[in-house]
Order: C-alpha cells, then structure tokens, then sequence
C-alpha cells in the first residue's frame, strides 16, 4: 500500500489554496500600504481641530497594525503552514507503517498565530475605513 500516491492531489490541492491565500492577503497589503502613503502624503497639517487630528492619527494607527499583522500572517502561512503540512504526513505515515494500520488523514493547518494575526489585520483594516470615513465627514 503506497500512500503517498493517495496524497499526491491532495498536497497539490492544499498547496494551491495555499498559494491562493498568499496571493489575497498580498494583494490586501499592497492596496493598505498605497493607501497610507497616499494619505500620508495629501494629509496637510493646517487642520486644528483635534478630533480630525485624532480620526486620522487613529486611521494611520490601524492601518499600522493591519498592515503588520498582515505581514506576519503571510509569512505564517507561507513558510510554516507547509512546514505543518509535510510534518503532519511524516507522522502519520510513519505512525501507519509501525501500527500496520490504514493512514489517518493528513490536516497540516497553519498555526495558531496565523488565525490570530489574519483576524486582526481584516478587523484593524476595516475599523481603519470606519476611522478615515469619519476624518472624511470631520474635514468636509
């Protein structure tokens, strides 16, 4: 019986979702960095108000922290993620052939800390367009 002919499409497939995921939260980090450069750079500092001085300070805040956690949720998923994925098959192969036993099915979800900074990073992005839609409505 050999399994790692059973598991050849299944890795395939959990590497293309992979690189799926990859590709979505670069793509998110791009358009959040192009925004606070952008708003960073058309910001004037002739606004006295100090609740328009505090909604953008907010928004940089949370774009600051999206954009961090992001970062870090796209290296958890590309390089440890995978990690888990061939760790896990290890295991439980190897825990097949000592036991004689059919294989388990390989999970290889990424960690912990990637769930933790994904959520974070999509809450601080979208708490960070309620804040600029707010110094929008303050400014005009």
């Amino acid at each position: 019986m050999d399994y790692t002919e059973n598991y050849k499409e299944y890795f395939k497939l959990k590497n293309q979702l992979t690189e799926q995921r990859i590709a979505y939260l670069r793509y998110i980090l791009l358009i959040t960095s192009t925004l606070m450069g952008l708003l960073i750079s058309l910001h004037g500092s002739t606004i006295v108000a100090l609740s328009v001085r505090l909604a953008f300070a907010c928004s940089m805040v949370l774009i600051c922290i999206g954009l961090l956690t992001g970062a870090v949720a796209v290296y958890l998923l590309s390089i440890t993620a995978r990690k888990n994925l061939v760790e896990d098959y290890q295991h439980k192969l190897q825990d097949a052939r000592t036991t004689s036993s059919a294989m388990l099915p390989v999970s290889g979800h990424p960690p912990k800390l990637f769930a933790v900074c994904e959520k974070t990073c999509y809450i601080a992005l979208l708490l960070a367009v309620v804040s600029l839609t707010l110094y929008a409505v303050s400014v005009a």
